[in-house]
């Protein structure tokens, strides 16, 4: 009986033990429980206090007493005021001094122009003791009302942008990679058996969009950083240039793969677009495939996924997977692209000038240089030969922008003064590279460029308008457009030849030329429909000095002639012969 009733003494102990052992564990876990809420609930005030930027606010902001009012699209019967030294202090300290100069900026009506198509974007930091959020707020300003000196603006939140804060330094870096970063990885082998993808986007015509192409790119990288973020995933994007964005990825290493992948990037994209309504604005297409599948050569692997973008957009097919056997280039087109590839990496281009001479006001001066280019490479006849096959293989810009950085500087450094011109032949279609690659060259701000078109490149055009407001787009950014009239300029229309800055001219005259010769007598009704524009002629083949003086007597005052300077690779002053005989004309006639 005794060993039963200690066995049963015993039980109670362990079962009150074990009791308290629970109770004990209950306690502790509601304890922390409650101290996380208390975290969590502190930070979400805390980020609701700091935040005061979120998305959907309507601000009221008065520039002459310095104050700022703030509605919720929600709920317009409540507002908050603040000044407006408060107000920028939300904003992150390097970049205060950017919204507050975009803010007051409205002020003056000068401005008006140069703002009221954009957004001013800042990072808002919120921060606790255990988490760190940062958001970017875009924006934009609705109305101004200059008299009150007040502005109307409303600001939208962009969430989770792909950004990593470092609170020792408080900085931010961006995730996304340098094109250098990912070729280096590329080329090591380190992502041999991952996968390479290229996003391309393009805009509709005609069609403008709240953002605009940088944060548009942002927001997108955004939704992709969030659903596909890891650590051997390299994001790129090109800034001011073409609109893509590229992903090398090593986690994914087999073709059913990469299409899986291309399927959940377009419909995270799809899910921006449908938000933003960036759907009526772009479309896009997307081209990927097995790092093994592709060169080792990062410039060949990129540019063959480039090629199926390209056909992408010609197809209208929103993807495709790059596989070796289904790869359309031979060796000849590789062999091209090697060599292309060679001409710019080694800047195997080189130009040469030859003056632009102006009679005016009995002055001889210096109006300005032509400027041709060799190719330093023998596979390539002429430069035309090198951009033909630049752009088969979507190399144009590199070419364009290496002509400009060979050319530019020369030009700078030995030209005549500030305002001599420097003359460039071009195509129509290679305007737009041209305006990409300029504000890349050193000191292209400080050069006057002409680019000089062909007259044939509009002859068949039914429809002017498209290359007119080209033209216009050019002049726009501070340069000038001529055209070379060469047996075509009778043809020149009323509305293409008034936007035209100046004319290129070969009369084709005979060298010893006289003022009864067919051929001058012939070019008068061809100079007579150039002279209703108003604009400067240069005649550019002159064949002999004879035929200049004939030219200037009958009202021509600009030349460029091998007869009174030949190209060379310097910028070089006159011959003191030719300079002689130009002021001997000017002073007898």
């Amino acid at each position: 009986m005794k060993q039963v009733s200690d066995l049963n003494f015993l039980m109670e102990v362990v079962g009150f033990t074990s009791f308290y052992i629970i109770l004990i564990f209950v306690l502790i876990a509601i304890i922390i429980v409650a101290i996380s809420s208390f975290k969590f609930f502190s930070f979400r005030r805390k980020q609701k206090a700091t935040n005061i930027l979120s998305s959907h606010y309507y601000y009221i902001i008065n520039l002459k007493i310095q104050t700022v009012r703030r509605y919720n699209y929600r709920n317009f019967d409540g507002y908050k005021d603040m000044s407006f030294v408060e107000f920028i202090s939300h904003f992150a300290e390097s970049e205060r001094d950017k919204a507050k100069t975009f803010f007051t900026s409205f002020a003056s009506k000068k401005e008006i122009d140069q703002y009221s198509n954009d957004v001013v974007s800042s990072f808002v930091m919120i921060n606790s003791k255990f988490k760190h959020f940062v958001n970017r707020i875009l924006f934009k300003i609705i109305k101004v009302d200059y008299e009150s000196g007040i502005l109307y603006a409303e600001s939208h939140r962009l969430f989770n942008l792909p950004c990593n804060l470092n609170k020792n330094r408080k900085k931010f870096k961006a995730i996304t990679s340098t094109l250098g970063e990912i070729k280096k990885s590329y080329e090591d082998g380190f992502f041999a058996k991952g996968s390479f993808f290229i996003i391309s986007f393009k805009k509709k015509e005609n069609i403008d969009s709240f953002f605009n192409e940088y944060q548009i790119r942002y927001i997108i990288l955004d939704e992709l950083y969030r659903y596909f973020k890891s650590a051997s995933s390299y994001f790129f994007f090109k800034d001011n240039d073409e609109f893509e964005i590229d992903l090398l990825d090593k986690n994914f290493i087999a073709g059913y793969d990469v299409k899986n992948m291309i399927t959940r990037i377009i419909r995270r994209i799809t899910k921006v677009f449908e938000n933003y309504g960036f759907d009526n604005v772009y479309f896009f297409t997307i081209s990927g495939s097995l790092v093994s599948e592709l060169n080792h050569d990062f410039d060949l692997s990129y540019r063959a996924l480039k090629d199926r973008i390209e056909k992408n957009y010609e197809d209208n097919v929103l993807y495709s997977v790059y596989r070796k056997e289904e790869a359309n280039e031979d060796a000849k087109t590789w062999a091209i692209r090697t060599d292309l590839l060679k001409v710019i990496k080694e800047n195997l281009i080189k130009p040469s000038f030859r003056s632009i001479i102006c009679l005016e006001n009995n002055e001889l001066k210096i109006h300005g240089y032509q400027v041709k280019f060799k190719v330093l490479y023998d596979k390539f006849k002429s430069l035309d030969d090198l951009k033909k096959d630049a752009k088969m293989n979507n190399n144009t810009k590199e070419i364009f922008s290496l002509c400009l950085k060979t050319a530019i500087p020369t030009y700078l450094t030995y030209r005549e003064n500030y305002f001599t011109k420097l003359y460039i032949p071009i195509n129509l279609s290679e305007i737009q590279y041209a305006l990409l690659s300029i504000p890349y060259v050193k000191r292209s701000n400080e050069a006057h460029l002409v680019f000089v078109l062909d007259i044939n490149e509009f002859l068949d055009l039914e429809d002017l308008t498209p290359a007119i407001n080209t033209i216009k787009d050019v002049q726009r950014k501070g340069h000038e457009v001529a055209i070379r009239c060469t047996n075509g300029g009778f043809k020149i229309k009323t509305e293409l030849g008034q936007v035209i800055d100046s004319f290129f001219v070969d009369l084709n005259l005979e060298e010893n030329v006289k003022a009864d010769s067919k051929s001058y007598i012939a070019s008068h009704p061809f100079l007579d429909r150039l002279y209703q524009f108003h604009k400067p002629i240069i005649e550019v083949n002159a064949k002999s000095f004879s035929e200049v003086e004939l030219l200037y007597r009958s009202g021509l005052t600009y030349f460029s002639s091998d007869v009174i300077q030949g190209y060379t690779e310097m910028i070089d002053k006159l011959d003191k012969k030719i300079t002689k005989k130009l002021t001997n004309l000017i002073n007898n006639n």
